[in-house]
């Protein structure tokens, strides 16, 4: 907040980082994916599979050019990320383990705080938990395609 670069050392650790960023998205004042688009996101995963692509890519359109950015970004990492999730060998045969960190983890941590409704107490979340089950479901499918297909996502559909 300050405009000052941040040096991170041994004792800051990349879960600090993530911490942060999470803490970040889901304290924005209005969702990175609008609470306006909630449902349309949502209804994504209903459709058929060829026709998910093409309705995210529009949805994405919708959002504020400053959400729309900012998405763009975020998801560009995080596909970098998923990219290092298996172990690999290098090219003296030794193996390097991966982050393990595969689009449907990254999109399980994510995606609750880049789409969602309203920010809710503890006792809402109880009262609606299987609701919620669902819309949790949905709500990683749409962030994990959005990982996944996300250099696509920001194409303007045929």
């Amino acid at each position: 907040d300050r405009g000052v670069d941040v040096v991170l050392d041994e004792e800051h650790s990349v879960h600090d980082v993530a911490a942060l960023l999470k803490e970040f998205l889901r304290d924005m004042p209005d969702p990175l994916l609008t609470r306006e688009l909630y449902t349309a996101f949502i209804n994504t995963m209903l459709l058929e599979p060829e026709e998910q692509l093409i309705v995210l890519q529009l949805l994405v359109y919708l959002l504020p050019p400053c959400n729309c950015d900012t998405l763009h970004r975020l998801l560009q990492f995080l596909s970098t990320v998923a990219k290092h999730a298996d172990d690999t060998m290098d090219k003296d045969g030794q193996e390097i383990t991966g982050n393990k960190m595969t689009s449907l983890n990254l999109a399980t941590i994510f995606g609750p705080n880049l789409l969602h409704k309203q920010k809710s107490t503890d006792k809402e979340f109880m009262v609606q938990s299987s609701a919620r089950a669902e819309e949790s479901t949905s709500i990683i499918a749409v962030v994990k395609m959005m990982i996944e297909q996300c250099e696509a996502t920001f194409m303007v559909p045929p």
